[in-house]
């Protein structure tokens, strides 16, 4: 997983040996007269070599709830929208619709870290959660394991907005309702 975090030039950059860090490793950072700068030609030999590629191992190769959010709710309103599906999308077609878009491997999405789902279901039911929310009201459930958009989440999907973009707008709109309450409380 990227960092978030932009480095700028003169930005301070720290780091910490974890306690299973290559007993090598070690040898080679007190055997430097300025790790500082070993570390920068280091990294610019690796540049030089191999591009700007990340080197680190994708420890969590899925995406996150959040990233899965579009996915899922394309594929709850592409579902809705047949008259020939007055219930929706069924869960286990949601997980198929999912997974064949984000292309994750069967190990990926039979990892079960701890409990009962894998991490997989796990994240595709929190992004359900998340779109069913009284927050979000994108989706409704129309029967056990079965999902469908809401007026409002056909009002957004019919608009073209994407929901990043409507979480956006909704923080924004939360935003204003803290400011309008705080003047309203002023006067």
């Amino acid at each position: 997983m990227k960092s978030k975090r932009k480095i700028k030039l003169g930005d301070t950059i720290s780091f910490r040996l974890p306690n299973d860090t290559d007993p090598q490793i070690v040898r080679w950072c007190n055997n430097q007269g300025s790790i500082n700068n070993s570390i920068l030609i280091a990294i610019s030999e690796i540049i030089k070599a191999g591009g700007l590629k990340d080197l680190t191992p994708d420890l969590d190769p899925l995406p996150s709830s959040n990233e899965m959010v579009q996915d899922i709710f394309d594929c709850i309103a592409k579902g809705s929208m047949d008259s020939n599906r007055p219930f929706g999308v069924q869960l286990s077609e949601i997980y198929e619709f999912v997974s064949n878009k984000l292309g994750p491997t069967d190990e990926e999405i039979n990892t079960i870290p701890e409990g009962k789902t894998s991490l997989f279901e796990n994240r595709v039911r929190w992004a359900l959660y998340k779109m069913k929310s009284p927050e979000w009201d994108l989706i409704e459930s129309s029967k056990r394991g079965f999902y469908r958009v809401s007026e409002f989440g056909k009002f957004i999907y019919n608009s073209g907005i994407s929901v990043e973009g409507l979480d956006k707008v909704m923080e924004a709109n939360y935003i204003w309702q803290k400011i309008r309450n705080k003047e309203e409380t002023e006067k």
